[in-house]
């Protein structure tokens, strides 16, 4: 079995077992806060969330508006989890074997030294 149809049977089980969950694709060039985004979306506590400060008394119809989304959100906040594509591509590598690891970054670099590889792993 191809490595698409690993992937592509891993994320069909992930949605059966998980039916009311959400995934957030974030994509941006180096530097455009995704990371930075991901990790606020995975902090557990809501009041780590550092979220700014609500106007009171509220102001005006925002001012309403964001007392209820914030109301609704620090009853109901669950983070989600991060997972980095530098990960996933890893485990997949990984999963082939130290050999056929070994044997795509060699194809890679021929410079690379396989004995490091295997001593960290």
């Amino acid at each position: 079995m191809n490595t698409n149809k690993i992937v592509a049977n891993g994320i069909e089980n992930v949605f059966k077992q998980h039916k009311s969950s959400i995934v957030i694709g974030l994509t941006g060039r180096t530097g455009s806060g995704c990371t930075t985004a991901a990790k606020i979306l995975s902090i557990r506590d809501f009041e780590k969330l550092n979220l700014p400060s609500l106007r009171v008394p509220p102001t005006n119809h925002e001012d309403r508006k964001d007392r209820i989304i914030y109301a609704w959100i620090k009853e109901h906040w669950t983070p989600f989890k991060y997972l980095s594509v530098t990960t996933l591509i890893l485990s997949i590598a990984i999963s082939h074997g130290i050999d056929k690891l070994e044997e795509l970054i060699k194809s890679i670099d021929q410079n690379f030294e396989t004995n490091e590889l295997k001593k960290n792993i």
